[in-house]
């Protein structure tokens, strides 16, 4: 019988947990037959490469993927190899989103590079081309990684790259500044212009805000690598006010400040001519006012 040491051992139900993944991609997202017959002659992300190897396999050549892994105590180790071995599971049941979780957490603890291959793979069978992106784009810079896994990488973040929908705003002005969300989410806009937003294909939508203006919405799809050109058109609030105006402009100031003027002038020119009363904490005329 042929003697496996306990660091290969646990390497090998890796492969076997990550064989079906590339047909489990074809299945699970949008592509057409081309690309399904790409994906299906690619190789399935790679073997882990996390855990130290053992003294007896120190002198051996470094493995196909190494990727750059940290020294790591007994307790990371085993975590590591707990982690992969949960990835894989969840390939193979097609949980693609615990697939990210557990390789995305491999790659925190250890640095590896298959950790961090095996995380944009799963990604993209999410359609979440824009964080898979961000993984491909992170390996490109990790050392100590094989020419294969650099080469699948580099197919991959190039394929996720076209995938990737954006919305172009335009009509914003160059000289003004505009709070922006996609999808809830804060998008800093830096004067660029036009406004380039990135999204993953789906159902989207856009706010522009801008100070004295109504806000402007757009919602709708985005298929794969679309790009959608969106005029921004913003209405000025009637008035001026925009929420924005002056308090001796707003009207619900004068109806507070009404009582205080019938009670008598005199205590209206005492806050005008004591003014410099009101900045003390100790005035009993700033907790009445």
């Amino acid at each position: 019988m042929r003697a496996v040491s306990s660091h290969a051992a646990w390497r090998e139900p890796l492969y076997a947990g990550t064989a079906c993944l590339l047909a489990l991609a074809t299945v699970t997202s949008a592509a057409t037959p081309a690309d399904a017959q790409r994906r299906r002659t690619r190789r399935p992300p790679q073997r882990d490469d996390t855990a130290q190897e053992s003294p007896a396999e120190r002198s051996a050549p470094p493995p196909e993927e190494g990727g750059g892994a940290r020294q790591l105590s007994d307790a990371d180790r085993a975590q590591a190899r707990a982690l992969f071995q949960a990835g894989a599971a969840a390939v193979e049941a097609g949980r693609w989103a615990d697939a990210v979780s557990s390789f995305r957490s491999a790659y925190e603890l250890t640095g590896a590079a298959s950790a961090l291959f095996n995380t944009g793979f799963a990604l993209r069978a999410l359609g979440r081309y824009r964080e898979a992106r961000d993984a491909f784009v992170e390996l490109a810079t990790l050392t100590n990684v094989s020419d294969t896994m650099r080469a699948q990488s580099e197919e991959l973040l190039a394929e996720v790259r076209m995938r990737i929908a954006r919305v172009r705003l335009g009509g914003l002005e160059a000289e003004l500044r505009y709070g922006v969300r996609l999808d809830g989410v804060g998008v800093e806009d830096e004067g660029t212009r036009p406004l380039m937003l990135e999204a993953d294909p789906g159902t989207h939508a856009v706010d522009v805000t801008l100070t004295g203006y109504e806000p402007f919405t757009w919602s709708g799809q985005l298929g794969d690598g679309a790009l959608l050109d969106v005029p921004v058109s913003l209405v000025e609030v009637q008035g001026g006010g925009g929420g924005g105006g002056g308090v001796v402009e707003e009207a619900w100031f004068w109806l507070l400040i009404g009582g205080v003027v019938l009670a008598g002038a005199g205590v209206v020119t005492y806050f005008v001519l004591d003014d410099q009363a009101q900045l003390r904490g100790q005035s009993d005329h700033v907790v009445r006012l």
